[in-house]
């Protein structure tokens, strides 16, 4: 699928806020896979959520600061998640770090 708008991510599910983001990096792409609230992985349903295909700057534009930040986190530490509760974007710590 060619991208109309510009680059985009792989978003699963559509429900906000936003609540994890990846990114990486294959040759000369990058890409972002973003989770909102909907479910998270474990949550009994979460394989049966939509993912699509989604431009970046339409979600920005969309006045979604929020969403900017963890992409500016993400794209610097490879994955943010976002606290519901302290309303802030964090880099997750994984064993052994």
């Amino acid at each position: 699928m060619k991208p109309r708008h510009g680059q985009v991510a792989a978003v699963v599910g559509s429900v906000r806020p936003a609540m994890s983001i990846s990114w990486d990096k294959a040759g000369a792409a990058d890409f972002f896979v973003i989770f909102f609230a909907d479910r998270l992985p474990g949550d009994d349903g979460f394989d049966e959520l939509s993912e699509e295909l989604v431009c970046l700057q339409c979600l920005l534009d969309e006045g979604d600061e929020q969403i900017g930040r963890g992409l500016d986190m993400a794209r610097r530490f490879g994955q943010a998640d976002y606290d519901e509760i302290e309303r802030e974007w964090f880099v997750p710590v994984t064993e052994g770090e």
